[in-house]
């Protein structure tokens, strides 16, 4: 891609050759070869494009845009490095980006368009209302979430040996649970992107299982 070279002019005529002149070095370029292979990374509000490199390129173009990719359309950054953190970004809207490799000589070819969504923005806000033998769990929705996941259980909360409902709707009823046992509920949104920001943990307990019978006896006056 870059390889240099040294001239030098000799003069000739019918008795022979003149002496050299002074050789003089210059560089000769062609155009990047090969394409640069894209990857995108979703963060909240965000998302991190990092890239490999090209042979023979010395500075990249990074082009991206919301929705369906358009060289023409596209935000364009030059000299970007790798990796390059695109931020302001609205969750649960797909973008697209492309790296378009360059040298002295001129553009090499752009490279297969990547798309990523940002990750879906805020917490979740739970509440959880006990019934008997079950709780109904309810939650506010995160910007950019398309599901959510339910996670449940007793004891000490930990989301990795919870109990989780996928595609969970708020809101949701948890049945056959025990009267008198404290559950804890959490709720993550998730989108294209990834997994968002976990919920703060709800506890609640259970309602207990039936009314308890009352038994009158008569006495004598």
């Amino acid at each position: 891609s870059g390889q240099t070279y040294y001239l030098a002019i000799r003069a000739l005529n019918q008795a022979g050759r003149g002496p050299a002149s002074t050789a003089q070095a210059f560089l000769s370029m062609v155009s990047p070869s090969g394409t640069a292979t894209v990857t995108a990374t979703a963060g909240t509000q965000a998302i991190t494009v990092s890239w490999t490199t090209v042979s023979g390129a010395t500075s990249y173009a990074l082009s991206w845009m919301a929705g369906t990719f358009s060289p023409i359309s596209a935000t364009l950054i030059t000299n970007a490095t790798s990796p390059t953190t695109i931020t302001g970004l609205t969750a649960g809207q797909s973008y697209s980006f492309a790296i378009t490799p360059s040298n002295t000589a001129g553009d090499g070819t752009i490279s297969a368009v990547a798309t990523q969504m940002p990750l879906p923005d805020g917490a979740p806000t739970v509440t959880a209302t006990a019934g008997v033998q079950s709780v109904s769990v309810a939650w506010t929705g995160a910007s950019g979430a398309s599901s959510y996941k339910l996670y449940y259980m007793s004891g000490t909360y930990d989301q990795n040996t919870a109990a989780v409902v996928s595609n969970a709707t708020s809101p949701t009823v948890i049945s056959g649970l025990t009267a008198g046992q404290k559950y804890h509920f959490a709720i993550v949104p998730e989108n294209a992107g990834g997994t968002g920001t976990s919920s703060a943990v709800a506890t609640q307990m259970p309602l207990p299982n039936a009314a308890p019978v009352v038994t009158v006896k008569a006495g004598i006056g």
